[in-house]
């Protein structure tokens, strides 16, 4: 009677070990744990919430009620080691088909801007600068503006969101890196705290594999991890200037 039971906890605690082995081999092999550095903002920046907020927003059924706001860290400033990087904005579904994008220096000094299109869908938009915008220079703060056109021309009272880019020179650990963009470039720039970079190749990972459920958990913990969960399951468009879209939209949610 006793070698019953005693063979009955060990049955029991092998389908325990084999159950706890399951599910550890069923979570993503590598994570994405983005460290900010201890930088902010410049402190005469507003914040980079938008401003009238309700204006040319639709209503949805979505159960997102985030309002215009820039995918960024608590300190509003993102690090980049890009000279022309690409700049993530959530913007509610919206009757507007258009908005005005622009950079300056912290001199208000006036560095680039164009139109991008909107797409007729809410969600998480990546604005890439093109080639003939001019190079960010190595540790200059640029301010990013991205205004909605509700109407048929920009006009003052158009919702607006903001924040912040520093261009920042690689260390010795991201230099060795592959050149080709991979998970590894994404943790290893999540560790460095490289925020735009960190979202720019993850979110074309996710472009070139839409069915990749690790590279939706990922992204959904990336964005979580700065207080962005309530975006975090938003569908991904990457635009360029003169409303040209990419072929592709990463429509994948998380599961």
């Amino acid at each position: 009677m006793n070698t019953k039971k005693s063979l009955g906890s060990v049955s029991s605690l092998l389908i325990c070990c084999w159950l706890g082995l399951s599910f550890f081999q069923s979570l993503p092999a590598t994570a994405v744990p983005f460290e900010p550095p201890a930088r902010e903002a410049p402190k005469r920046t507003t914040g980079g919430g938008s401003r009238d907020e309700g204006q040319c927003l639709l209503k949805t059924s979505s159960k997102t009620n985030a309002l215009v706001s820039p995918l960024l860290p608590h300190t509003n400033l993102g690090l980049t080691l890009e000279a022309r990087p690409t700049i993530f904005v959530y913007i509610p579904k919206t009757s507007a088909r258009k908005a005005f994008f622009s950079l300056q220096d912290e001199e208000n000094n006036h560095h680039h801007q164009m139109s991008v299109q909107l797409p007729s869908h809410g969600g998480v938009i990546g604005i890439q600068l093109p080639q003939d915008a001019p190079p960010l220079q190595v540790g200059k703060h640029y301010k990013w503006s991205l205004v909605t056109i509700c109407g048929q021309t920009l006009e003052p009272d158009n919702p607006q969101v903001t924040g912040w880019v520093r261009r920042v020179t690689p260390d010795a650990s991201l230099t060795a890196l592959n050149s080709t963009d991979s998970l590894e470039s994404v943790v290893q720039l999540a560790k460095k705290g490289v925020w735009y970079d960190t979202l720019s190749i993850l979110a074309q990972l996710r472009q070139e594999r839409p069915n990749d459920a690790n590279l939706a958990k990922h992204w959904y913990e990336l964005l979580t991890s700065v207080g962005l969960g309530a975006i975090a399951t938003e569908p991904v468009v990457i635009v360029e200037d003169l409303g040209q879209q990419f072929s592709n939209a990463v429509e994948g949610s998380w599961k």
